[in-house]
């Protein structure tokens, strides 16, 4: 796996723009995953938080008891409802991606790193050919009987099917159903029983079609971001929420406050 350092911008878009012809690919088919430590493995919440399918029934079942009294709009595609969770904070089988580097920059440098900030990036498509034998991009349909996704799913969103959950994880697109979803350019790894990090399993292949970028010089992280802000990137564009919108506020006024 390449990792490769960046200290500015500038230089890490030079990279972003030599990985496609690099992979045989176009730039539309290469994710971005932002992480504020490089010493994690892209692995999802259930992973590293030791949940096991067992207990993700159990939290599935108490948010479909109590959501609507928080989200009176409801949903019916089970992996809509699946992502909602994600969205909200509990530990689900899926990884959040990007099509968009500089969102994936944005969410890198957002925050402090105790190790390094970084982006990972992949081609989703090498990971179906390594993890399902198809060389594509999933795009999940709406009648959950005739969705590839279902196997996957807790079962109390697939009505209770026992089917066993498969071993690894696929790449696949999500409909942008929500501003958030839409303004992030969202995609996510949808993760199995097994508890691998994407990253192993190009290494297992011998497929090169991964790199990891990291920060050399924290110093630089408050430049960069203050970078993407002045490019459109601020809080509310990415969150697309009340609070994010208080925050860059807050942020833009805070000499003023301060005086």
């Amino acid at each position: 796996m390449n990792e490769l350092e960046f200290d500015s911008l500038h230089e890490y878009m030079e990279i972003i723009q030599h990985l496609p012809s690099a992979w045989g690919l176009n730039p539309s088919g290469i994710w971005y995953r932002g992480a504020r430590e490089s010493s994690h493995s892209l692995v999802p919440g259930c992973v590293w938080r030791n949940i096991h399918l067992k207990i993700e029934e159990s939290c599935v079942a108490e948010f479909l008891i109590h959501y609507r009294s928080f989200y009176p709009q409801p949903i019916q595609d089970p992996l809509e409802l699946y992502a909602l969770m994600q969205h909200y904070g509990l530990p689900t089988r899926l990884l959040d991606w990007t099509a968009s580097p500089l969102v994936g920059l944005y969410f890198a440098v957002e925050n402090d790193s105790s190790t390094r900030n970084t982006v990972w990036v992949m081609s989703p498509v090498d990971l179906n050919k390594i993890t399902t034998g198809f060389e594509t991009n999933f795009v999940p349909k709406v009648n959950i009987n005739h969705c590839f996704t279902k196997p996957w799913l807790p079962s109390m969103l697939r009505d209770g099917s026992t089917e066993d959950v498969p071993a690894n994880p696929f790449a696949f697109k999500h409909p942008l159903v929500n501003p958030r979803l839409a303004a992030q350019k969202g995609c996510f790894t949808f993760h199995g029983k097994k508890t691998n990090g994407i990253e192993e399993y190009f290494h297992d292949a011998g497929n090169g079609c991964i790199a990891k970028l990291v920060l050399r010089s924290p110093s630089k992280r408050t430049e960069i971001l203050e970078q993407l802000y002045s490019l459109g990137f601020k809080e509310e564009d990415i969150y697309r929420d009340l609070n994010s919108l208080t925050r860059r506020i807050l942020r833009e006024q805070s000499l003023l406050i301060n005086a």
